[in-house]
């Protein structure tokens, strides 16, 4: 659905998922930890018993992008996470390029711009929640 309404590219495209950092081997396999799991650089196996849970990020061979989040290196961030997985139980967010058919947008009001053309309902945008109608 993403990909479709908000991409506009191939349904097969995949997307990263960020995750808390003490949350990640219940998700994700790692064979070997490695500093760039903060940056979304490899593809890791989602756990067997996870994997109907995340469907958005999964891609067709069991694998994720993985972004590991850790509240002392990106505290706002960590505490979304956080808050979500106290709501819903899941530890991570879907993570993308917040771009259509455009180059990544760099300011406050590129990133409203583009929420508000691709139809985008809600943002969070440092400590200001906006909510589009």
């Amino acid at each position: 659905m993403i990909n479709e309404k908000i991409k506009h590219r191939e349904f097969f495209r995949p997307f990263a998922a960020s995750v808390l950092a003490e949350e990640a081997e219940k998700w994700f396999t790692f064979s070997k930890a490695s500093p760039s799991d903060a940056f979304m650089l490899y593809a890791r196996k989602v756990q067997k018993d996870k994997l109907g849970q995340i469907p958005a990020v999964t891609h067709y061979d069991d694998t994720c992008r993985v972004q590991i989040v850790q509240a002392e290196i990106n505290p706002s961030y960590y505490g979304v996470i956080r808050k979500f997985f106290e709501l819903t139980g899941v530890p991570l967010l879907l993570n993308t390029s917040l771009n259509d058919r455009e180059p990544i947008v760099c300011t406050p009001e590129e990133v409203v711009a583009t929420c508000q053309r691709i139809g985008i309902q809600y943002l969070v945008l440092n400590e200001e929640f906006i909510k589009f109608n």
